[in-house]
């Protein structure tokens, strides 16, 4: 009995113990990999979105200020 619990091999309780909190580092380690890679193609993504909704909102002032400029002067003609 005292063997089972205390001795050198993996088939003891203190040797599983350690398989075990092995295999939950390593386990976390991966998720932990996981959820930094999701995180930079999330920023990279929000980054890319920026960007274009900057664009965007760019080209339709431009064209807003146009069509502003075009009411203007040809209300000056009349």
């Amino acid at each position: 009995m005292t063997i089972s619990l205390v001795g050198d091999g993996d088939s003891t309780v203190i040797g599983q113990m350690k398989i075990i909190k092995s295999d939950i580092r390593d386990e976390f380690r991966q998720v932990e990999k996981i959820l930094q890679d999701n995180n930079e193609n999330v920023i990279r993504e929000l980054r890319d979105f920026g960007k274009t909704l900057a664009e965007s909102n760019s080209k339709a002032f431009i064209e807003a200020l146009n069509e502003t400029m075009k009411d203007f002067n040809q209300k000056l003609t009349e």
